[in-house]
């Protein structure tokens, strides 16, 4: 039994067995060794059997070799989780000249091998940061031939088998990470560098291929609209930030409006809007508040997880149906990933195990998912979570809750959707004061921000539309800053928050001020939720509501530097406070090190806010400029909660502590 193990830059444990015994299951190979270790990827070192050894330099016999073991690759990287993936660049084979040591019993000595192979592993990785052996010929910056080389690019990254076109979305359809977007923007630059030093691209004389964004691979997401980015950078063609906003409001009202004829449009056996919070359709009387059937998406995140739970403890839910997305459609599978989403979180997973619960495996966003006609309430919870993408990305997000609400259209059911701030957080302020939004303010889409928010509120318009127009009982649940489990201090250690937290030792530094803290625990936010879904007088589902919007946040807000001292009481005294102006600058400066270093990966594992510092904009630019934050009417929330919400506490010095702890737990598990 192989006890050695792969521990990647990203703190991710990569299994490495399976690859390793499928090498060496290949007549070819005599052995291989996965290597990797505080790496941003792994790699495999291979010695061929005699016949097949490849010399030092012999390109045709790598590249032979590299084909003929490939789609062995192949097969089990369909079996891995993306980050332990191998990629064809980082197979690295023996020399004959310096055969792998064996013990007496034959076995190979790979500490001893890694040690011996320590160079051409160093020069590996530094190869293929560089893009040495990426480029791609094109010979125009036309929009035609850039987009053959991005297409190019993305085959040999993602592979020969995949079925990518102009439209294809890379994080969607090709499950871009981190590392991939990497890959491609440094193959990228690689394929513009050689293309400018050969001379047969006229246009790229003095274009600076470095210049290329680092994240132009999240911010332009299919083929066809990386291409265009990449000729207009060459072209020196400038968009100002208004035109691309331009672009996106107008697709979200083209959104809107496309799916609000579809839901106007669906047959309904009750076409009357609804008043109160019963009614007739579809031959099925809605009783909300007695035995209610739930299906819930997202049950293995951290707000699914805490919904399951109260929903399994709640006397009037007599089934909960749990959708999840997932290779196996088998129901132990789907079962032990429940549990699996539960025991990682430290919590008990004994609500997976509840004869109330039920697996369907599938996705919203697929139209052949059968939801059973007894269900009762819906609450839709699964989203993409990635500030990355675009609005574009996010439409089969979107083409998924209105296929839920097109069943409860015809079932009668309530829907309950997730939301956020973040569909609002764009407004802009009433003179010098806080800008104060109403749950009935009828918010302009202009007031969204990033591809996350704005594809929320395009649901948001879809659901009041629905509600009034169309016969649904359903309604938007905008959660604010929602953090961890009270109990175990569960709180993802990627969000925003928990990563300015995580970094502060790393950076010696905190800010002084992001805005107004209004955080709720999910224990807290989700009795809300469940008491909007199976509650018997939820007006903000009904016609009665204008907008059928619930704000949800701490209605006892407390100042930033309330949370920074309740974090700075566990962490070493060398963390200072920084004007946030002065904080973002030490953060800058950090990133532009780590990429001229090239060591982006291994860096934000220590200081994992550098992977969302285009994301701070808009706050940082608000707290440097003294600007208030808005504020959001909570009345609702309130009620639902039947008071509960007004005794709510933001932070303090005992639950920052079991934050802290749980993410560090979380990286000594990695």
């Amino acid at each position: 039994m192989c006890l050695y193990q792969v521990v990647l830059a990203n703190g991710e444990n990569a299994p490495i067995r399976a690859l390793e015994e499928a090498l060496e299951a290949h007549p070819w190979v005599r052995t291989a060794l996965v290597y990797g270790t505080a790496r941003p990827q792994v790699g495999v070192l291979v010695e061929l059997d005699p016949e097949h050894a490849v010399g030092k330099g012999n390109q045709e016999a790598d590249a032979a070799a590299r084909n003929e073991l490939w789609p062995t690759i192949e097969k089990v990287n369909a079996e891995l989780p993306d980050f332990a993936r191998l990629f064809k660049s980082m197979i690295l084979f023996a020399s004959p000249e310096v055969p792998i040591p064996r013990t007496d019993k034959g076995t190979p000595k790979r500490q001893v091998a890694m040690k011996m192979y320590e160079d051409d592993i160093d020069n590996l990785y530094t190869s293929v940061a560089a893009g040495t052996g990426a480029a791609v010929q094109f010979n125009s910056v036309d929009q035609e031939s850039l987009q053959k080389m991005v297409i190019s690019i993305l085959h040999t990254i993602y592979g020969d088998d995949k079925e990518i076109n102009p439209d294809t979305s890379l994080t969607l359809e090709l499950g871009q990470d981190s590392l991939r977007a990497t890959m491609t923007r440094t193959s990228i630059v690689a394929s513009l560098r050689a293309a400018s030093q050969s001379g047969n691209v006229p246009e790229l004389a003095g274009f600076m291929p470095d210049d290329v964004p680092t994240l132009i691979a999240y911010q332009y997401s299919t083929p066809a609209t990386l291409a265009h980015a990449l000729h207009e950078l060459v072209k020196g063609i400038t968009r100002s930030p208004h035109d691309t906003e331009a672009s996106e409001i107008e697709l979200m009202r083209q959104l809107v409006k496309k799916y609000s004829d579809v839901l106007k449009s669906t047959h309904r056996p009750n076409g009357n809007a609804l008043s109160n919070g019963s009614h007739n359709s579809g031959g099925r009387v809605s009783t909300h508040g007695s035995q209610q059937v739930v299906l819930l998406t997202g049950s293995t995140g951290a707000f699914g997880t805490c919904l399951l739970e109260q929903l399994v403890d709640n006397a009037n839910v007599h089934q909960v149906i749990c959708v999840i997305r997932s290779a196996s459609s088998d129901q132990a599978a789907l079962k032990a990933r429940q549990v699996t989403a539960f025991v990682s979180k430290n919590l008990d997973p004994a609500p997976a195990h509840s004869p109330k619960v039920q697996f369907l495996h599938g996705n919203p966003s697929e139209d052949h998912l059968q939801i059973p006609e007894e269900v009762t309430t819906i609450i839709h919870a699964a989203w993409s979570v990635n500030f990355n993408l675009s609005l574009q990305d996010l439409v089969p997000e979107i083409e998924g809750t209105v296929r839920l609400l097109q069943h409860c259209q015809r079932t009668g059911a309530r829907l309950v959707f997730a939301s956020s701030v973040s569909t609002v957080m764009g407004a802009p302020p009433e003179g010098q004061g806080s800008r104060f939004i109403e749950e009935d303010e009828d918010a302009p889409l202009e007031w969204a921000v990033m591809g996350y928010g704005r594809s929320k509120a395009v649901v948001e318009k879809l659901i009041s539309s629905a509600v009034h127009e169309a016969g649904v009982e359903a309604m938007s649940i905008r959660f604010g800053q929602i953090t961890g489990d009270s109990r175990s201090g569960a709180w993802n250690a990627q969000e925003r928050v928990p990563s300015i937290f995580r970094s502060a030792t790393a950076l010696s530094a905190l800010p002084d001020d992001m805005g107004t803290v209004d955080w709720l625990t999910v224990n807290d936010a989700m009795q809300v939720t469940v008491a909007a879904a199976i509650g018997q007088d939820v007006t903000s589902a009904t016609s009665a509501s204008k907008q059928n919007v619930v704000n949800l946040v701490n209605p006892n807000k407390v100042p930033w530097l309330t949370a920074v001292k309740a974090f700075q009481a566990h962490m070493p005294s060398s963390v200072e406070l920084l004007p946030t102006r002065e904080w973002f600058q030490r953060l800058l400066d950090a990133q532009k090190r780590t990429e001229a270093a090239g060591d982006f990966e291994r860096a934000s594992v220590q200081i994992p806010v550098l992977k969302l510092v285009s994301s701070f904009g808009g706050r940082v630019g608000q707290a440097m400029a003294g600007t208030a934050a808005t504020l959001l009417q909570v009345k609702e929330a309130i009620r639902l909660s039947q008071g509960q919400l007004l005794s709510a506490t933001a932070i303090d010095e005992h639950t920052a502590g079991l934050y802290l702890q749980f993410w560090e737990s979380q990286t000594k598990q990695e």
